[in-house]
């Protein structure tokens, strides 16, 4: 945009939440302090919308916690920057909602989903535009001239382009790439911290219904994926069918094995199957102190 962008006041009631934001708004602490600050200096920073479907109504692509912290402050309307070419370009209204938002919180303070999801969305476009930033330079016009793109990203492939705005390897960027593979459990679960992003990009290679019934096994026992687990699940995975036995024999199977010595699968079969892993340890526990007694 070469001309300075019009500055326009909104009633707060006439603004809605861009479809399938894919950012949280803010905790309720971080919510109330930037509701604190607005209400003593105002709104800094224009929002960003774009008419809505309805008439009169505007959809929020930067802003979503302006907005909402401005009504905790009893605010009735918020300066926006309107964008009438975006109304029916939903692709690049999108390249706005995600760069503006990680411009503000920053790469490191989203989840491994929402990281997936910037990524996804900037490797496409730039793939898409021959790596032409004219939209991500606008976007960043739009937030005070301050850059949220390298300005040598024209010399590389769109992965390592992103890879290195985002300070990750082009492999990580890869495994970031292929987490819309992955189910909605096991996305929450690896942003909950219950496993790492390479054991999330192993899972991606099992499909949906294999993933369902993993996620059904780690629900019922408790078994924490590691890598090597993921390995076993997806070697296995190769000669179909993966059953839900065959899942529930991996997860346990590893989850007892001690140093060099492993418990067969018939041994498995005969004394724990439908154990909890818990109870599998109480059990040897149990028969070895027995046995080292006699």
């Amino acid at each position: 945009m070469s001309e300075e962008p019009t500055v326009r006041q909104i009633p707060l009631e006439h603004l809605e939440h861009f479809k399938n934001h894919p950012f949280e708004i803010y905790d309720e602490k971080r919510l109330a302090d930037l509701a604190a600050s607005i209400e003593t200096n105002g709104v800094l920073t224009p929002i960003i919308v774009r008419p809505a479907d309805q008439e009169g109504k505007y959809e929020i692509l930067s802003g979503h916690n302006r907005v909402e912290a401005s009504k905790i402050a009893g605010k009735t309307d918020i300066p926006s920057v309107v964008r009438d070419d975006l109304k029916d370009d939903n692709e690049r209204a999108m390249l706005v909602v995600t760069l503006t938002n990680l411009q503000q919180r920053g790469f490191g303070e989203l989840t491994h989903s929402q990281r997936a999801k910037v990524i996804k969305l900037t490797h496409d476009s730039l793939k898409r535009q021959g790596q032409r930033n004219d939209l991500i330079n606008e976007a960043a016009a739009l937030m005070d001239g301050k850059g949220l793109l390298s300005a040598n990203l024209k010399r590389l492939t769109p992965r390592a382009a992103v890879a290195e705005q985002f300070g990750l390897t082009p492999n990580n960027i890869g495994y970031y790439l292929r987490l819309d593979k992955l189910i909605k459990r096991l996305i929450e679960r690896l942003d909950g911290g219950e496993f790492e992003l390479t054991v999330a990009e192993k899972l991606t290679y099992l499909s949906p219904e294999e993933q369902k019934l993993l996620e059904a096994a780690i629900k019922k026992t408790g078994a924490k994926i590691t890598i090597g687990k993921a390995k076993g699940l997806v070697n296995a995975a190769k000669k179909p069918p993966l059953t839900a036995e065959a899942i529930n024999d991996i997860l346990l199977y590893r989850q007892v094995r001690k140093s060099n010595h492993r418990l067969s699968l018939d041994l498995m079969d005969s004394y724990f199957k439908g154990k909890e892993p818990n109870e599998v340890d109480d059990i040897v526990t149990k028969a070895l102190e027995a046995y080292f007694q006699k």
